[in-house]
């Protein structure tokens, strides 16, 4: 079984098992459903993708950055 903050930034931590499903303490539903009716949630999915979209611009420059390699990095001398 796994711990995860859901949506990670609820606050609210779940634990997921690949073969069950999640499980939620007692409590936990009621502080989801609100954290999903004041926008929260949306919030915390806009900043998920706005993460992906940063992570696919960052590993793009390292593979700039790899592709013309070394000499780069040393001024043209290697």
């Amino acid at each position: 079984m796994l711990r995860q903050n859901f949506r990670e930034s609820s606050g609210v931590v779940v634990d997921v098992c690949a073969a069950h499903g999640i499980w939620l303490d007692q409590g936990e539903l009621a502080s989801l459903i609100e954290f999903a009716t004041t926008g929260a949630m949306a919030e915390a999915e806009r900043h998920s993708v706005e993460r992906a979209d940063a992570r696919k611009r960052l590993d793009a420059f390292g593979n700039d950055l790899r592709a013309v390699g070394p000499g780069h990095y040393w001024g043209g001398l290697g």
